[in-house]
């Protein structure tokens, strides 16, 4: 039978989704991470230990107790996936579970078109890869006030994260303030509607897909340079999402048109891209690496 592991806050979304892996007979890793930003934290976890206690569930815990400047959820999230990331390799589980629903799907949608930026995918795929390892998403077709009544329900206690009330961060103000003057009926439209955008989006990029086939084996692309800037950009956008190790949230479409300019130019060059990676062009021929490290001494033998 194969192994997942859930991630799991104590909140309602993620304890009905635990609840409901285990009334399947899923065998599941239980994984939370202890932030320690709220005095109540610990209550969070003494919740789902009892929870994993009582049905006999293994329980992966960490806890963090220093951050850098950086902002913070973004932080979190990074703490948060290569934690899940650790504990599927630690466990050889399948892949991870995540509790984001129609709500959160929904609160995307409307921060992307706030943003006016051009995106891969509208709302919150259902799998996705995090450094190689599939996330999926089994509860984006139910919305938050459905999954906190199943808890009431089956009698599955959970917590409500105080933090999440506060509009310090953007998607907080989305959930709290936007999202509140939205009803159901017009969250459902906008779900019909994002997933019509999304077929689109899919057919153009299966011809994509079929274009960079041919010119790429076993990860090195062949590139031709007869592609206008717009094709090749768009080459260059699917060639780094198929790549499972580039977290594509940050392949933004600056990095894109720098990546372009790149390509354009030397014979043979190079530019960085997120998380250590580098994007090589060498004699025709496009990689990505990771990143060499520059010493800061060498010996002479």
């Amino acid at each position: 039978q194969a192994t997942y592991v859930i991630g799991v806050s104590g909140g309602p979304d993620s304890m009905a989704l635990l609840h409901l892996a285990v009334s399947m007979g899923l065998d599941v890793i239980v994984a939370l991470v202890n932030y320690h930003k709220r005095v109540d934290s610990d209550l969070d976890y003494e919740l789902v230990k009892a929870y994993t206690k009582s049905h006999g569930l293994r329980l992966a815990y960490l806890e963090v107790n220093e951050y850098t400047k950086e902002n913070f959820q973004a932080q979190a999230r990074t703490i948060r996936y290569r934690f899940f990331v650790e504990t599927v390799h630690r466990y050889q589980a399948k892949g991870i579970l995540l509790a984001h629903h129609a709500d959160d799907c929904v609160e995307t949608i409307l921060m992307q078109k706030a943003r006016h930026t051009r995106v891969p995918y509208l709302g919150i795929a259902p799998l996705s890869y995090y450094q190689g390892v599939p996330v999926y998403r089994p509860c984006l077709g139910v919305f938050k006030e459905d999954l906190a009544h199943y808890c009431e329900v089956e009698g599955v206690a959970y917590r409500i994260d105080s933090s999440n009330l506060e509009n310090h961060y953007t998607r907080n103000y989305f959930r709290n303030v936007v999202l509140k003057e939205v009803s159901r009926e017009e969250k459902e439209r906008l779900l019909s509607w994002a997933s019509v955008k999304n077929e689109q989006v899919q057919r153009q990029q299966d011809k994509l897909e079929a274009l960079l086939a041919s010119e790429v084996t076993s990860g090195i692309w062949q590139i031709d340079l007869s592609h206008d800037d717009k094709t090749l950009g768009e080459l260059l956008d699917c060639f780094l999402r198929q790549d499972q190790r580039l977290d594509p949230r940050r392949i933004s479409a600056a990095l894109i048109r720098e990546g372009v300019h790149m390509l354009r130019g030397k014979k043979n060059s190079q530019m960085d891209l997120p998380d250590g990676f580098q994007l090589k062009k060498q004699d025709g021929q496009v990689y990505v690496c990771l990143k060499t490290a520059k010493l800061s001494y060498a010996y002479q033998i």
